[in-house]
């Protein structure tokens, strides 16, 4: 029976080992012949195959070395599982060894024709082969392997550096809230209530909103018509209650303007009161 065994070296050097055994089932005397193949050496590398000892179980009958494999002959001698050590392959590159790969260690199980009844001797079977993946393929594996890596990496930051970015703006955002509500709390209220005091103090609220607006959404609200901003709170889709509350704020400004009502001195807390309440949501958008 010839088979060819396909063992596990390194990463460089695929080994082969083709044996042949005269029949399904060994007995005590049986030989078996090895061949032993190294594929993928370059041109200045050449093989030394190192023999294994013989041992009570089996002997070594029969040794050849050609260029890149090498063949053997073993016999056995007791039955029960003989198992054949690993062959150490010398790889020899301008007279030093570069690397050494080994067989993996092979199983036979052993019978004797003096305590078995059935002798009688299977037919041979053909040849099977087994491969290895070669040197190419490992090198690609090795390759997808270290690109996931490196996109996974490269994700991982991103991702964390989102979530760095929302929470510094998250910071700003509460930064400019705040500022923008001690300016309103800070700001005084008119005290004779002559018309030049309440135009003052509504205009001032009313640039404090829009400076608010404009770290906010990053529009140019300062230069902004009161139409201009009904229009942009309008198509951004936010709540008919935004830009109600917009025009509500800005008919007491224009009311104060041009001195079209009169106002009491709780008038000017509860506008403070409502531009804040404003901003607000203004700040959750």
């Amino acid at each position: 029976m010839n088979i060819l065994l396909l063992l596990t070296s390194s990463f460089l050097f695929p080994i082969s080992m083709q044996y042949n055994i005269p029949s399904d089932s060994l007995f005590v005397g049986s030989i078996v012949s090895f061949e032993v193949h190294l594929e993928n050496l370059n041109d200045d590398e050449f093989p030394t195959f190192n023999t294994f000892a013989n041992d009570s179980s089996y002997s070594l009958q029969e040794y050849k070395h050609y260029e890149n494999h090498a063949d053997f002959k073993i016999q056995f001698w007791e039955k029960g599982l003989v198992t054949i050590p690993p062959i150490a392959i010398e790889i020899i590159n301008s007279k030093k060894v570069q690397y050494t790969v080994h067989t993996k260690p092979i199983d036979f199980f052993i019978f004797s024709h003096l305590n078995d009844s059935n002798l009688t001797l299977k037919k041979n079977k053909g040849m099977s082969s087994i491969n290895l993946i070669n040197k190419n393929k490992l090198v690609l594996i090795l390759i997808i392997i270290i690109a996931l890596l490196f996109l996974s990496a490269y994700f991982y930051k991103k991702i964390n550096s989102n979530n760095q970015e929302q929470k510094v703006t998250e910071k700003n955002d509460i930064n400019i809230y705040s500022s923008i509500v001690d300016k309103i709390n800070n700001l005084k209220l008119p005290i004779n209530g002559n018309a030049n005091e309440v135009q003052e103090f509504y205009a001032k609220l009313s640039y404090i909103l829009r400076d608010f607006m404009k770290k906010k959404f990053y529009i140019r609200s300062t230069e902004m018509t009161t139409h201009e901003i009904f229009q942009y709170l309008r198509n951004k889709g936010f709540k008919s209650e935004i830009y109600n509350m917009w025009n509500k704020i800005n008919e007491k400004s224009d009311m104060a303007k041009y001195a079209l009502s009169n106002f009491k001195a709780n008038d000017f807390n509860d506008d403070k009161e409502a531009f804040i309440l404003f901003i607000e949501k203004l700040n959750k958008l």
